[in-house]
């Protein structure tokens, strides 16, 4: 088997271009669209939109997607990725330097005003100011000496944050006139993988510090609602339902993210462009894509990352077993795939507990799991109904199957 294309990583931030992600995901749905229509019709700033989405459902897909069409339209854009800043002294220190040093044009027009906070913050190092604003180790006199020769207008820490929230009001609205008074749109990306204080000093600024009255700003933010309650409620130590209020308080709207995107035409591409059957008519990709969404929407998964995992790790599989015979039917790796991705926990225990047997099958190994699992275990419900018992068990079509191959396997297959 060889491959016609290259295997990419599944970022679309990589290599995707959005015309052809909207094409395949959400043009029939017309979601992007709308979404563009809401903010440029109605939207009246500053406002903070949230889009709710797992990990895996393509958020970060749709805010490329809008990114590039708010951009085309006249709007000025900021992308910011803050997991990228996680090694970083302060993480609001960095959005704020990233954003001033991609506007000096803006950010000299608001220093002949006065304004001179954000050029000392573009120009100071990381860790300096910002570890005051958000009670790190250094003092509020050591800031002061820092700015010595600055003659900046604070002489008390509520001063100062004051004079930050003042300064970045003044370069979006510098950045907003420029661009024929549209909001700028600032997209911030991966905000549930942060480490949970860099989230919460994030979350915190947008409350207090950027989203203030007459800033031309609006901020969309791809966030799984649910992590960031936690993040919310394990840092205060309050309720889940402070937790959300304390959410929505910050984000004015939350929109979640669809989920009738034509995936089965996405894994089709992929598989075409990996996959070099003997197929003039496609029917074999199409089959296998057919496949692939029927069983992994009954093994309940959700993420279209997990359903692209499942193509590119069996393709990285055939590399490795170039004799093996594909049964495109009813494939052992294939729906051990599918396992992986949808309850990965459990797919661990299946091959550690193989190790326990010399000649370890599905359906023996299943059967040790269920008389060691009780009924609150996470995958124990997996174990008793569904397609596990139904193909791997001892009477399914896989309880024979043994898995010393897939051992071999085994980093192909983590």
């Amino acid at each position: 088997m060889t491959t016609t294309k290259k295997l990419r990583a599944l970022d679309p931030l990589l290599h995707e271009t959005t015309d052809r992600l909207n094409d395949l995901l959400h043009k029939k749905s017309g979601f992007v669209e709308r979404f563009y229509q809401l903010v440029d019709d109605v939207v009246e700033p500053p406002f903070a939109i949230s889009i709710d989405g797992l990990w895996g459902t393509g958020k970060t897909t749709v805010m490329t997607i809008l990114k590039d069409k708010f951009r085309d339209r006249g709007y000025p854009v900021f992308w910011f990725n803050p997991w990228k800043y996680s090694q970083s002294t302060d993480v609001v220190l960095a959005f704020l330097q990233a954003l001033a040093r991609q506007h000096t044009t803006a950010l000299r027009r608001i220093e002949k005003s006065g304004g001179k906070m954000l050029r000392v913050l573009v120009n100071i190092g990381v860790g300096t100011m910002l570890n005051s604003l958000t009670h790190g180790s250094v003092s509020f006199n050591d800031v002061k000496k820092a700015f010595a020769d600055e003659d900046l207008p604070f002489e008390s820490y509520q001063d100062m944050v004051l004079t930050i929230e003042k300064e970045f009001r003044e370069l979006v609205n510098a950045i907003s006139a420029a661009s024929q008074d549209k909001a700028l749109i600032i997209f911030l990306d991966d905000f549930d993988r942060c480490l949970p204080q860099d989230a919460i000093k994030l979350l915190e600024s947008l409350k207090n510090l950027f989203v203030t009255r007459r800033c031309r700003v609006i901020f969309i933010c791809g966030i799984d609602t649910r992590v960031a309650k936690n993040f919310i409620r394990d840092h205060y130590n309050v309720t889940d339902e402070f937790a959300i209020n304390y959410f929505r308080k910050i984000f004015n709207l939350t929109v979640s993210m669809p989920y009738s995107a034509d995936l089965q035409a996405l894994l089709l591409q992929h598989i075409k462009e990996l996959y070099d059957w003997d197929d003039p008519d496609g029917k074999k990709a199409e089959r296998l894509a057919a496949r692939v969404v029927d069983l992994g929407r009954r093994a309940e998964m959700s993420s279209v990352r997990k359903y692209l995992n499942v193509i590119h790790n069996f393709f990285a599989f055939l590399r490795f077993h170039p004799d093996y015979t594909f049964d495109m039917e009813h494939d052992f790796i294939l729906y051990l795939q599918i396992v992986k991705e949808a309850w990965q926990p459990l797919y661990e225990k299946i091959l550690l507990e193989s190790l326990n047997f010399d000649k370890p099958t599905m359906g023996t190994v299943l059967e040790r799991l269920q008389t060691q699992t009780s009924k609150d275990d996470e995958y124990s419900q997996q174990l008793q109904t569904g397609i596990l018992p139904l193909y791997f068990g001892k009477k399914g079509i896989f309880g024979e199957k043994q898995l010393g191959r897939v051992l071999q396997t085994f980093p192909t297959l983590m």
